[in-house]
């Protein structure tokens, strides 16, 4: 009886777990088709539920049970689901992009530098300071005439050591897309160490002649709080079907 009892007290010594919650907002300024993007993340152990709760498109709710390396998607209004792509809340900038018509495009004189600057509190939480840079020059082909240009990027994130930094949602891209840029800007971005709450990443082209084209982009965390996952919350509903999304065309 005494055995039994140790055994059930026990049971009743262990820590109960909480689910972490926060929201995330990314707002973009210097580009008209990128609208605000809301969301609130739920994580518990590997399991992660992402609500976009603000200018959802396809996906209404992401869900994860691998820690973030892969997602479900659901539309919950057509009641289906897929395995998307990515998962990020906002995409690599247009900034980056080929120009249309474009037959080839190169880049040169790359260069990226990395720092850490003084930094404040944010959401009463202690922060570090980091800031990557970089610059490259791009060579187009259009339709015979040569275009050059300067693209540069500024990317400031705030980090802190007080939320485990796996708990982390990936919510901006902040690579360029390009091989020979990226292979020394990841490197870069990987050494960054702790839980981003506020993430800035101002992006310039200037073609050789013209005024420059800036797009800045900023993800802030806030609401970060413990909070009881809701039953079957990493769930994905037995009677979705498994659809990719459908993509409107004229006419349809």
């Amino acid at each position: 009886m005494r055995l039994l009892i140790l055994a059930i007290a026990g049971l009743f010594a262990l820590p109960l777990t909480a689910a972490t919650r926060y929201s995330i907002g990314v707002e973009t300024t210097g580009d008209p088709l990128r609208p605000h993007v809301g969301a609130t993340v739920l994580a518990e152990n590997a399991q992660r539920r992402v609500e976009i709760v603000e200018n959802p498109i396809d996906c209404h709710v992401l869900l994860s049970d691998d820690s973030g390396a892969t997602f479900t998607a659901l539309n919950t209004v057509l009641k289906t689901w897929w395995r998307p792509a990515s998962i990020l809340l906002l995409g690599r900038l247009r900034i980056y992009d080929p120009l249309p018509g474009s037959r080839r495009k190169s880049v040169r004189d790359v260069n990226v530098t990395t720092s850490n600057e003084p930094s404040e509190a944010i959401v009463g939480l202690a922060t570090h300071k980091y800031v990557v840079k970089m610059s490259f020059g791009t060579h187009e082909d259009l339709s015979g005439t040569p275009v050059e240009a300067r693209v540069g990027a500024t990317i400031l994130v705030w980090t802190t050591g007080a939320v485990d930094a796996a708990l982390a949602l990936r919510a901006v891209d902040l690579t360029t897309g390009i091989p020979e840029v990226d292979a020394l800007l990841n490197p870069a971005l990987a050494k960054i160490p702790g839980f981003p709450l506020r993430t800035v990443l101002t992006a310039t082209r200037a073609f050789a002649g013209g005024r420059p084209q800036t797009i800045t982009v900023t993800a802030t965390v806030s609401d970060i709080r413990t909070a009881a996952a809701p039953p079957h919350a990493f769930e994905r509903p037995a009677d979705y079907v498994n659809q990719g999304p459908i993509i409107g065309g004229p006419g349809r």
